[in-house]
């Protein structure tokens, strides 16, 4: 039986590559052209294509802005090939402008159009939702718009007037990409699917490319235009940002995209992209929000309770840290962030040392209880620590350049803890091991801070509020995978509550 790849795109020049793909494959595809791009959100939420073909923007948009953490973006199909079509005259009452949804283009058009006109003319633009790119075309030609973004084959048909301007405005820019589920992904069946899939799209490609003359008849017949429209298309095909003959993504091209979605948004982008795969490791980074092998799990018990799970990983793996994150941390005092293993994500640990006296050292103990704080600070990752604050001075902040990157044992969940004001021991002993025991032997119980102390006093918080002495949450999710500490004890009048005073982002590579 022939196997089936489901496929959802708009019915631009995704639709010439796909019908000229389908008879070079040993896959059946199964297209479905969108009418928007909610409805292409909505396939890839709902499992109803293998495969989605969408802007960058609109990656971004599910990842960041929906927090939706199982896409990935598996190879680019095309750069910024859209042309400011119509005409805009707002003196004529030409003020109509057609886009798809507020995501995508959109965001780019308004950039543009923000930027071309006064605020007081941009203000009486009339924003129209007129659908996918060969739906608002046709509204473009029957006058229901008056301007919209096209891309080819649509700004070289007949009425699609193109305004120079906007190309220059775009420069580099991702379009259009090929999306997937990390969990299809992880499904080798699945995988290799799709990687046939890819093999023989970048294989066609290339012959397009090379073939000029029978693929400039194609675009003729397949789209029933003149041989000289049929040229200029192919001609913008292959400029620097027409279409990817290869899977690998241009920074430069995603960065565009990312600047404009971040101006629009106000979201930070961090700088390891864990919605994109990384061709070179055949993987993708992975987030606490991404997968059953590396998974976020909240517990509704413990205020801003944060596990690592890569319970279901063999092996090790490789954990990375990102400097976009850590450079978001505002502290007076000099904390130390390092992680430990739990069993479970209520934050239980193993009593190795029998601290409750019962004649075991497999039992566990949970946070709250007598020796949780000894216990698990005496079993951290010896090769994961972090500095961040020192009174503000941001050059004794660890980097992920010092950082480097962390082996962790598959098998196990992870969980982070703080120790305000403790930057000094380790500055003391110039040892991470040191400047636990340090703490250990200066706060054994781990005392809780006070009005008189607060500013001195070396305490340790954990992602569980139960383990901290003010049994008060002192982690909290920032952003996508970014997370900050409170340094300051849950005291009226003394904490800020502002989450920065040690912020990290970290990533897992298989």
């Amino acid at each position: 039986m022939t196997p089936t790849l489901k496929i959802s795109a708009f019915k631009d020049i995704s639709a010439f590559l796909l019908s000229t793909l389908q008879p070079q494959l040993d896959i059946n595809l199964e297209i479905k052209y969108v009418q928007n791009a909610d409805e292409a959100h909505q396939d890839l939420f709902d499992n109803n294509a293998d495969m989605v073909l969408m802007s960058y923007d609109d990656t971004l948009s599910l990842s960041l802005e929906d927090k939706y953490p199982a896409i990935l973006a598996l190879f680019p199909i095309h750069g910024g090939i859209l042309d400011l079509c119509g005409e805009i005259d707002l003196e004529a009452n030409k003020n109509r402008v057609g886009i798809d949804t507020n995501t995508g283009y959109a965001r780019a058009l308004r950039s543009y159009l923000s930027q071309k006109l006064s605020p007081e003319e941009y203000q009486s633009l009339d924003f129209i939702k007129a659908g996918a790119t060969n739906l608002r075309y046709d509204k473009l030609i029957d006058n229901q718009i008056d301007a919209t973004l096209l891309n080819p084959p649509y700004s070289y048909f007949e009425g699609a007037q193109a305004d120079p301007g906007f190309q220059l405005f775009l420069g580099d820019y991702q379009g259009v990409v090929a999306n997937t589920n990390k969990y299809l992904w992880q499904d080798l069946d699945k995988r290799a699917l799709l990687k046939d899939f890819m093999t023989s799209y970048q294989a066609m490609l290339q012959n397009l490319e090379a073939n000029s003359q029978s693929t400039i008849q194609s675009l003729s017949d397949y789209y029933s235009i003149s041989m000289d429209i049929a040229t200029s298309i192919y001609n913008r095909l292959w400029m620097p940002n027409g279409l990817n003959i290869n899977f690998q993504f241009s920074d430069s091209q995603l960065q565009g995209t990312e600047s404009i979605f971040s101006q629009d948004t106000q979201i930070f982008i961090p700088s390891k992209q864990y919605w994109v795969l990384n061709q070179d490791l055949n993987s993708f980074y992975l987030d606490p929000n991404v997968t059953d092998a590396f998974n976020l799990q909240p517990n509704t018990d413990n205020l801003g309770s944060l596990t690592y799970d890569i319970s279901s990983v063999s092996g090790e793996i490789k954990g990375e840290t990102d400097d976009g994150a850590l450079s978001q941390t505002d502290a007076l005092f000099h904390n130390l962030v390092g992680f430990y293993g739990v069993e479970d994500t209520s934050g239980a640990i193993l009593d190795v040392y029998d601290v409750n006296n019962n004649g075991q050292v497999d039992d566990l103990l949970n946070p709250g209880d007598r020796g949780y704080v000894q216990t698990a600070l005496s079993q951290y990752v010896n090769n994961f620590f972090l500095e961040a604050g020192a009174n503000g001075d941001t050059s004794k902040n660890t980097t992920a350049n010092q950082f480097g990157e962390v082996v962790l044992a598959g098998g196990r969940l992870y969980a982070p803890f703080l120790i305000a004001n403790g930057g000094d021991l380790l500055t003391k002993s110039g040892n991470f091991d040191q400047a636990i025991a340090a703490f250990l032997a200066l706060n054994p119980d781990n005392a809780g801070a006070n009005l008189e102390d607060f500013k001195t006093k070396t305490v340790a918080y954990f992602g569980f509020g139960a383990a901290n002495p003010d049994k008060s949450e002192h982690l909290r999710r920032l952003e996508n995978n970014t997370f900050g500490f409170e340094d300051l004890p849950s005291i009226a009048g003394v904490s800020d509550y502002d989450f920065n005073d040690s912020v990290f982002s970290f990533f897992y590579r298989t």
